[in-house]
């Protein structure tokens, strides 16, 4: 997904940012999301971190920054966990699934 959210002023990036995230419902998408707001710049990465996405930003120009929004951990749900189990290694290296 890209948003060009150039030309709007904070926090309608950020708002819009989130939204995004949360309209996504969990799926693996990244999101792209260029800026011409400093604020919003630092706050988008933040939002999104809390969402647990991973943020990378790169100013692209004066002014102007290109964030990429991409799925984490989701704080024990949703598609980042499945198939995962828990397990234990024990010190004779045999794996048991708890």
């Amino acid at each position: 997904m890209f948003l060009d959210l150039r030309g709007e002023e904070c926090p309608i990036p950020t708002v819009k940012s989130v939204e995004a995230i949360k309209g996504l419902n969990g799926s693996d998408e990244t999101i792209v999301v260029v800026t011409d707001d400093a604020v919003c710049a630092e706050e988008i990465p933040y939002q999104a971190g809390q969402l647990g996405y991973i943020a990378t930003s790169e100013e692209t120009g004066t002014s102007e920054w290109t964030i990429r929004l991409e799925p984490g951990i989701r704080r024990g749900r949703g598609p980042a966990f499945a198939g995962l189990e828990n397990r234990i290694t024990r010190d004779d290296s045999r794996e048991e699934t708890i």
